[in-house]
């Protein structure tokens, strides 16, 4: 114990001789022993300190070796935590914790093994252990905590609106994302690209299939699968557009339409034909009405309108402090607890039940309207807007005005609103909330309809019910399944008055990717087994019940694809598969020089056109198996003349 208590004594002369004074804070040198400002005596190691007996052990985070800028923090707020449950934090934090206080005590115990160090050492680590314990499992049930405490000691409408912020957070997030990445992308008219594709593949048996039904009377038994591709790029003045088509794996035909918006001329190729572009002056070729500088000024007006916009943050933030807004003006809630129960899954909630009266709906909408009348984040974002968008109509509007007129406009919805005290009934809203204060379930009654929304959750399994009442008529999505992250795996029914009409499954679908419009997963769905005993004789309701469609998703920002399987029977008909990707625009090569017949007269068009060749097309279909009957036909054709005739000879062998 004497070891320890020299330990210790050494610790707090080291410490009173740091670079800082105790008395008046000024800096001192190493090793003074005295201060150069207040003169105060300063400790040094050959001064005697007295024996000190029963001296406190010092707290854990001022002990050499433990760093505390290494504790771990906690969140606040409703939205929970993601160290929530996980034992895997908790260990290591333990083992962290337990790591700094052995090597605390090798500094003040050396490593001797005597009794009383021994005993020391043991202590000391529990109470490191127990502290860090303590610690972990604070900030893994922080959201629990922080939930129960609002739940317990605010009242039921001040507990609502705690619960309700973190959803009007994430509809602020989703809602400002949907705005910049479709609003905001769609209106780009200057810098900006689009690539679709569309994919058809059959199998042996998806031949089979396509052959039984026919298609107007043709054979296309000989189709596998087909491939139709287009591509546009805008960058500033030029435009470029492409297409392509090929059929079970062979390339027939292309397309290239470029066009020189600045100078008015678009030029067409179709390589397979004629690599020769043919070029048309818009201007004279029956587009009199082209104005090449009239399309600069709108690429550039459009420039402007979109840097006039809010951005995604902006957008968020009004949304966010608007529904607030509204949402303070809650005054009737009644909380109760209740068991909430979707397919077999069962979780304890409390259940905030939410009245709304015409009163209260009234308060809210005057709330909201006389914020948004002298906005002033809104007055600006008008102003940005109104500027950009007058230079598009060459017409200066007077600001003052336009905002005036706005402001008239808020004044004539707010004395409109007394017409809400006509409403013939209330709107009563149940939210169903776990323990750590996240929405499980919604459902709103309005007397004549009813919407309802729960998941209900325990462990990784959960329940889901969907469901809409209106006079009576009622259609619902339920089901249960499992979670894993944010994604979801189930197998689900919909119901019409309780009567199944089609059975879904979903495998690894990401929820929260789909309410920012991306998906990504997997959904098989098929009629369900007694349909027909519902719906009655439909004509094709036999293929129907036999058939199961399999969709898979992948979707990024920019990117999104959806691979469509058509099962008939247990046997793989084919698929359809449906691409598209967005980015920005790439200037496009203009045609020049030989590589361009400009078209000024017929002759120009008719020069053009001895120049298309058809060989390469009538080799590519040979090369798709088309059936010879159509390939042979078209053995000799040299020129579109000959073309047409091979058309009409073929069109009578068929009919």
């Amino acid at each position: 114990m004497l070891l320890v208590e020299q330990k210790w004594n050494d610790f707090q002369i080291e410490r009173e001789r740091g670079m800082f004074c105790k008395k008046c804070g000024s800096e001192i040198n190493d090793g003074a022993a005295f201060c150069p400002k207040c003169g105060a005596t300063l400790k040094t190691a050959n001064q005697t300190v007295p024996e000190q007996k029963n001296q406190p052990i010092p707290p854990i985070m001022s002990m050499p070796g433990i760093n505390a800028g290494n504790t771990a923090q906690g969140t606040s707020g409703g939205s929970g935590s993601k160290m929530d449950g996980t034992a895997k934090a908790v260990t290591d934090a333990l083992g962290n914790v337990a790591e700094k206080g052995k090597a605390f005590l090798g500094k003040i115990g050396g490593s001797g093994s005597d009794g009383q160090n021994g005993s020391t050492k043991k202590v000391l680590l529990i109470a490191c252990i127990a502290a860090a314990a303590v610690l972990v499992l604070l900030v893994a049930n922080g959201a629990r905590i922080n939930n129960f405490l609002h739940r317990t000691f605010s009242s039921p409408e001040k507990y609502y609106q705690f619960v309700e912020k973190k959803t009007v957070e994430e509809l602020a997030e989703h809602a400002g994302y949907w705005y910049d990445s479709y609003v905001l992308d769609s209106l780009n008219f200057y810098n900006k690209s689009v690539e679709g594709e569309l994919a058809l593949e059959l199998g042996e048996d998806g031949q089979e299939f396509v052959g039984l039904l026919g298609l107007a009377g043709v054979d296309v038994s000989w189709l596998e699968s087909m491939v139709i591709g287009v591509d546009t790029a805008v960058k500033d003045d030029t435009v470029a557009v492409g297409s392509f088509l090929s059929l079970n794996g062979s390339d027939i035909l292309s397309g290239n339409l470029k066009m020189d918006m600045k100078k008015g001329v678009a030029y067409f190729q179709i390589p397979e034909l004629n690599k020769t572009y043919l070029g048309i002056d818009m201007a004279e070729e029956g587009y009199g009405s082209y104005d090449s500088d009239l399309l600069a000024e709108f690429q550039e007006v459009n420039r402007k309108m979109l840097r006039a916009y809010p951005d995604q943050a902006k957008v968020e933030k009004l949304l966010k402090r608007y529904m607030l807004l509204a949402l303070e003006c809650v005054d009737d809630v009644s909380k109760s607890k209740e068991v909430l129960k979707v397919e077999g899954i069962e979780q304890k909630c409390t259940v905030l039940k939410v009245t709304l009266d015409a009163d209260t709906l009234q308060d809210m909408a005057e709330a909201v309207l006389t914020e948004m009348r002298d906005d002033k984040e809104i007055k600006a974002i008008m102003k940005s807007v109104l500027e950009a968008s007058s230079e598009a109509v060459d017409e200066n509007v007077d600001f003052d005005d336009a905002y005036e007129e706005f402001q008239d406009m808020i004044d004539d919805m707010l004395d409109e609103l007394e017409y809400l005290s006509y409403l013939e009934s209330d709107v009563v809203m149940k939210v169903y909330v776990d323990g750590k204060g996240e929405i499980k379930g919604r459902s709103i009654d309005l007397g004549y309809a009813s919407v309802r929304s729960l998941m209900p959750e325990k462990g990784n399994k959960f329940g889901y019910e969907f469901s809409g009442e209106v006079y009576g008529m009622t259609v619902k999505l339920t089901g249960s399944g499992k979670t894993s992250g944010d994604k979801i795996s189930g197998d689900f029914q919909v119901k019409y008055n309780g009567a199944s009409l089609i059975e879904i499954v979903t495998k690894k679908l990401d929820i929260e990717e789909l309410k920012d419009g991306r998906m990504n997963g997997r959904i098989e769905v098929k009629a369900a087994s007694k349909i027909g005993s519902i719906i009655g004789s439909v004509p094709g309701l036999s293929i129907i019940e036999e058939m199961q469609i399999n969709m898979d998703f992948e979707s990024s920002k920019n990117a999104s694809s959806c691979k469509i399987g058509f099962v008939y029977e247990d046997q793989d008909i084919g698929s359809l598969a449906v691409s598209i990707k967005t980015g920005n625009g790439s200037k496009a090569t203009i045609p020049s020089g030989n590589n361009t017949i400009m078209m000024e007269d017929e002759d120009d068009l008719e020069r053009w056109l001895e120049g298309v060749k058809l060989n390469n097309l009538i080799n590519s279909l040979k090369k798709a198996d088309i059936p010879s009957k159509i390939t042979d036909s078209l053995d000799g054709v040299e020129d579109l003349e000959d073309l047409y005739d091979a058309l009409y000879l073929l069109d009578r062998m068929y009919y």
